[in-house]
């Protein structure tokens, strides 16, 4: 993902990433999301992963920003955090569902 996220247009083309740009950055970014907060051992833990995960969009964005001299895309940085906020209810139901097991 960070790669992918760093080539240049050119590659981005040829590769066929722009064509399905926005479900890209909503996939890429949920699963990674996704993926974090299964790791987690803690609700701190998967909070911080789920913030990570926006972070490092954002920061993607400025690099693709400073390194090509391209406008800084927000609507990328969006569509990043809505797919972590997509993913994290089924990634943190895992241990929702745990602890209404141990309570009940």
């Amino acid at each position: 993902m960070i790669v992918g996220s760093v080539l240049p247009d050119q590659a981005k083309n040829a590769i066929g990433a722009h064509s399905q740009h926005r479900l890209y950055h909503l996939l890429s970014f949920g699963a990674t999301a996704y993926l974090l907060t299964l790791i987690g051992r803690s609700n701190r833990e998967r909070f911080y992963a789920l913030l990570f995960v926006i972070a490092l969009g954002t920061a993607l964005e400025l690099a693709q920003h400073l390194i090509f001299h391209s406008p800084f895309e927000w609507w990328d940085v969006r569509d990043d955090t809505i797919g972590v906020l997509a993913a994290a209810p089924l990634g943190l139901w895992p241990a929702l569902h745990r602890r209404l097991i141990q309570e009940g």
